[in-house]
């Protein structure tokens, strides 16, 4: 079988993006709140049987971490990038959410994984099925009320010298789906306060038990429940978040630093967007099974 990718997170000598956003700026909240048919499938996943990675976590490609040194950790780009269902059906505390660490299989390399650097790199349409997500849903006392996203986060950034002037942003930001194509990218500060609250999210369902390429469900009176009160953006007033029954958008919000022009005596931090694709879930008949389907934009 094989093996999945092992998310490599290195010691940096230098400053986080993070501690550089501290610096330039105080740090704004973002706004926060609150039919299917068959496609062609060219990838299927089976998150079920292959060998897990040494370092059994989720990758949020060291955002605002540190290492048992207590020293900055550096992403690579390789953050993963996550399916969270969302069920409200229920009544009170029966409430449900679900976070899936999404993977499929890379055909150069033959592991399991998708990362923010594979979402950038998308060419084909990929189809995911898990029993997990299809008992998810099935479970739902209204699956058609049923709520998704996708995010994953990267934090890519190098400083030769440990100061400003050498810092470089290779890739960092988020990748999110929304209702539509948003008009301009979120801000700088509005893209880290993001991942921020993501990677609070992520980090609380490890401590709950998410593993790498798994599933994990959590009920309302948990931490690692996907609370919209806290995690239903609306990015730029662009909802995150859709039914069962909606396609969403799939893009990244970057953070970038750099000169606007050539006569700029000064970088400036900024921000860009980019369009990756179309997300939305149909009833496989053959397999029985939902499936999660992501198609690339085709430029």
């Amino acid at each position: 079988m094989a093996a999945c990718r092992k998310k490599h997170q290195h010691n940096f000598w230098g400053i986080s993006t993070c501690y550089l956003s501290l610096m330039i700026s105080q740090l704004s909240l973002a706004d926060s709140s609150d039919a299917f048919t068959n496609k062609t499938f060219t990838e299927k996943s089976d998150i079920l049987f292959h060998d897990i990675q040494t370092d059994n976590r989720i990758s949020i490609d060291g955002f605002s971490s540190f290492d048992e040194n207590n020293r900055a950790m550096q992403g690579d780009g390789s953050g993963d990038v996550i399916l969270v269902l969302l069920d409200e059906t229920a009544r009170g505390p029966r409430q449900r959410s679900i976070m899936i660490d999404l993977n499929y299989k890379n055909i150069d390399s033959g592991q399991y994984d998708f990362t923010v650097n594979d979402a950038l790199k998308l060419g084909t349409t990929l189809s995911y099925e898990n029993p997990e997500l299809t008992r998810f849903i099935d479970r739902a006392n209204r699956p058609n009320q049923l709520k998704w996203t996708i995010f994953g986060i990267a934090d890519h950034t190098s400083s030769s010298f440990g100061d400003m002037s050498s810092l470089e942003i290779i890739n960092s930001g988020i990748v999110i789906t929304q209702r539509e194509w948003p008009s301009q990218p979120l801000s700088y500060n509005a893209i880290h306060n993001t991942q921020a609250l993501l990677s609070n999210l992520v980090k609380a369902n490890i401590e709950y038990g998410l593993e790498a390429n798994s599933t994990f469900v959590s009920f309302s009176k948990e931490k690692s429940f996907y609370n919209t009160q806290f995690y239903g953006f609306k990015l730029n007033g662009n909802p995150s978040l859709g039914l069962i029954s909606d396609q969403l958008v799939f893009g990244m919000h970057q953070k970038t630093y750099g000169y606007d022009n050539k006569e700029d005596p000064f970088k400036t931090f900024n921000s860009k967007y980019s369009k990756l694709g179309i997300a939305e879930f149909i009833f496989n008949n053959q397999s029985e099974q939902w499936s999660l389907i992501i198609t690339p934009i085709q430029e």
